[in-house]
């Protein structure tokens, strides 16, 4: 049998750690050939030497996904290197900024919503573009958060630019289906994942925040990296224009 992805070029940005680099592996585990991207080049070179270790197909780039000159030059090295159109991106790379209200600056803010929208549209904007202009089959992900459905404290910026990703997903996935193009828009709503990023705060808060999600645990990225895959796969060839959680039931209890 086939892998699941075979014939598959893939995008992911953020791919250094964390949700990224976990679905850089899955996606190159199923068949696809993964351009690893990140903001650190180093980062992205350890996670595709990783894949290419394990004999699978990878190459890795510096990607600003707020720079729009870096965009194409990305998809381009994609193309050149797997001699084949992208169809999926993975629109993963984002920051958090904790802060309350009162206290927020306006700076971090606006670099908040720079990077986790404007990045955002600027990925979309690129492979809606690069995917029609191929005619391929395409499907991009991006990831918000269950933080763009519930209030906390102090992730006021985070929370914002997070419902904006669902928003942008959304009339993406309906601009494109309307229109007849053959590529599907999903965002996917991770809960509380252990990551680098959020290990501390694991710790720090252990019980108390654990306590909340129904499952009693956070999650896992290779979870998480299971649910693009299946976005990326035409098994999901119905899904378009979902928030999909991934959260243990967190948002639901």
């Amino acid at each position: 049998m086939s892998p699941r992805l075979a014939g598959c070029v893939a995008i992911v940005t953020g791919g250094g750690s964390g949700i990224g680099a976990s679905a850089a592996r899955a996606l190159a585990r199923d068949g696809a050939s993964v351009l690893v991207t990140d903001v650190r080049l180093g980062a992205a070179e350890a996670v595709a030497a990783e894949i290419t270790d394990a004999g699978g197909a990878s190459a890795a780039a510096i990607l600003d996904t707020t720079e729009e000159t870096h965009w194409t030059p990305a998809f381009t090295r994609a193309e050149e290197t797997f001699g084949a159109p992208v169809t999926f991106l993975f629109n993963n790379a984002g920051v958090g900024e904790i802060a309350p209200l009162a206290d927020m600056q306006l700076d971090a803010f606006k670099r908040v919503m720079r990077i986790n929208v404007e990045g955002v549209f600027l990925g979309l904007r690129e492979a809606v573009r690069r995917m029609r202009s191929a005619g391929v089959t395409g499907s991009i992900v991006n990831t918000a958060s269950l933080g763009a459905l519930r209030g906390s404290p102090g992730t006021t910026a985070y929370a914002a630019s997070k419902a904006a990703v669902c928003a942008l997903s959304r009339n993406a996935a309906v601009e494109c289906a309307r229109a007849g193009v053959p590529i599907r828009v999903n965002a996917i709503l991770p809960g509380l994942i252990e990551t680098p990023v959020s290990a501390g705060m694991i710790a720090s808060a252990g019980a108390n925040l654990t306590g909340l999600i129904p499952m009693g645990r956070p999650g896992a990225p290779a979870e998480v990296a299971e649910l693009v895959v299946f976005l990326a796969s035409a098994a999901s060839s119905y899904i378009t224009g979902a928030d999909i959680a991934i959260d243990g039931g967190w948002g639901a209890g």
